[in-house]
Parts: C-alpha cells; sequence; structure tokens
C-alpha cells in the first residue's frame, strides 16, 4: 500500500469513530465492554483485559500518532528528508503487507 493512500485511510477511519475517552467496563466471563462512557454502543472483547484496554486507549492514540506523524513529515520537509522518511515508512508498510 502506498504511504499517502495509508495515511489517508487512517484519518478518514479515524473521522468516523466517536469521541472518546473510551473505558473499559468490569468484565463478565472474560468479555468485556470498550466504549465512551456509558454511551449506548460498545466494543466486546472476549479474552484477556489488556486486550480492551489496548482498544480503548487506541481512541486517544491514533489522533495523537497521526499528528505526530504530520509534525514529523513538516520537520522532514523542511529538511529535505521528506522523501527519504516516506520511504522508510513505505518499508515497514511493504513488511507489514508481506506478512
Amino acid at each position: 500500500m502506498e504511504f499517502n493512500q495509508y495515511l489517508a485511510d487512517v484519518k478518514a477511519r479515524e473521522s468516523f469513530a466517536p469521541p472518546g475517552p473510551y473505558a473499559v467496563s468490569d468484565g463478565v466471563n472474560g468479555v468485556w465492554k470498550v466504549g465512551p462512557g456509558y454511551a449506548t454502543w460498545c466494543v466486546l472483547v472476549n479474552g484477556r483485559k489488556e486486550l480492551a484496554e489496548f482498544f480503548a486507549s487506541a481512541r486517544a492514540d491514533v489522533p495523537m500518532l497521526l499528528k505526530m506523524i504530520e509534525a514529523a513529515e513538516a520537520l522532514a520537509g523542511q529538511l529535505n528528508y521528506r522523501n527519504a522518511f516516506k520511504r522508510v515508512i513505505q518499508g515497514i508498510l511493504d513488511e507489514s503487507d508481506s506478512q
């Protein structure tokens, strides 16, 4: 997948997610609820609480990581390293595609 397209896809998915913060409820029989506060919807995670906490944290982590990528791109552009930065990210994406 191409870097700009991947980043655009992540931004699009992030923009559709309801705002956080997300919380993890107490699990019943290993099923954890993940959702924004006491919302009428949630994601059920069957298994370890750590997985539910990962999903809950992603709502705050993804926007922050997108901001970090944009800041790194801006700095790389100023330093004329934009293409090198994109090659590194593209290499990571290519490696994940092959797995």
